[in-house]
């Protein structure tokens, strides 16, 4: 429905598509829904994201799979149907993977999450560095401040509801000399001659 009513408002230009990113067999249809309706596809964000926060020693194997499906298949089978739409288009592109700052840090409790950003991380630049093909490959690695699947409720001082600090604070605090500006200036720099 949220979707269907910002389509609405968009007007023309947008049209919802619902899409379960954990089947992908479905990715074929999706992007030919959207090419029927826009023509070739040059752009794809890879926004979709979970985040179930168990701990290492306490996750379930079905907790390990879900988040390895979302985060990690899903942006890996996507990317490569775009790339090859791309390519085969000869229009050229963008593929935009949303990592986080937890592919290159830890935080107690999300191990897998951690696992999971890390892989899309080296996913990325391993499609980047591939032989010249019409599309460029970008990640983006928001700080889990930044990034609303952690879930984390904070005021302004970065406390909980509890008055405590959250991780997403020290993550902040402590990510001035190699955090995600650095990191997404570097990646970035690097893709701009790729592109």
């Amino acid at each position: 429905d949220r979707l269907e009513a910002l389509a609405a408002k968009l007007g023309p230009a947008a049209a919802p598509l619902a899409l379960d990113v954990a089947d992908r067999r479905a990715f074929p249809a999706a992007f030919d829904a959207a090419e029927a309706k826009f023509g070739p596809v040059t752009l794809v964000v890879n926004n979709a994201g979970i985040a179930l926060g168990s701990r290492f020693l306490e996750s379930t194997d079905e907790e390990w799979e879900a988040t390895m499906a979302t985060n990690v298949d899903a942006v890996w089978y996507l990317a490569r149907e775009a790339g090859r739409r791309m390519a085969k288009a000869g229009t050229g592109g963008t593929i935009i993977n949303i990592s986080s700052i937890l592919g290159y840090r830890v935080a107690k409790g999300e191990a897998a999450y951690c696992v999971s950003k890390a892989a899309v991380a080296q996913m990325t630049s391993g499609a980047s560095e591939e032989p010249p093909i019409p599309h460029s490959t970008t990640r983006v690695s928001p700080s889990s401040r930044q990034a609303s699947t952690m879930g984390r409720k904070t005021d302004s001082s970065g406390r909980d509801a509890s008055g405590s600090p959250t991780q997403a604070r020290r993550l902040d605090a402590s990510s001035s000399a190699s955090g995600p500006h650095n990191v997404w200036s570097r990646e970035k720099s690097r893709l701009a001659n790729f592109s």
